[in-house]
């Protein structure tokens, strides 16, 4: 059962997970579609751990493009959003991980999402 946002037409699960762009994404491949999910999800823990990790501004600058950009193809919309935020914030001036926290509870949002998907 999908829940209702606060956005009328939308449910959570629309700002999770973006079904019709994928579908647009990999013209309609049942098969791409999992593959590049699987691919997403295999990749997104190296990401975070790469984001915990960073070192300097171009360490974390890659990092947070990387994740935007591969949320951003697959319809990852709340992985996107979030990751579009902490590319903005400067290495220097992030939290204590707050933000990365947020990170790891969207991508866990999006692998229930496309559990149907996956299978």
């Amino acid at each position: 059962m999908k829940r209702k946002s606060r956005t009328p037409g939308t449910t959570e699960d629309d700002r999770v997970f973006d079904r019709e762009h994928l579908r647009r994404y990999t013209m309609n491949s049942a098969d791409l579609e999992r593959e590049v999910l699987e691919l997403f999800l295999g990749q997104a823990p190296d990401i975070v751990a790469q984001l915990r990790s960073a070192r300097s501004a171009s360490e974390w600058k890659l990092a947070t493009h990387t994740l935007k950009g591969s949320a951003a193809a697959i319809g990852a919309t709340e992985v996107n959003r979030l990751a579009v935020r902490l590319e903005r914030l400067s290495h220097a001036a992030r939290s204590a991980g707050a933000e990365i926290d947020a990170i790891e509870t969207a991508i866990a949002r999006f692998r229930a999402a496309i559990g149907q998907i996956l299978g």
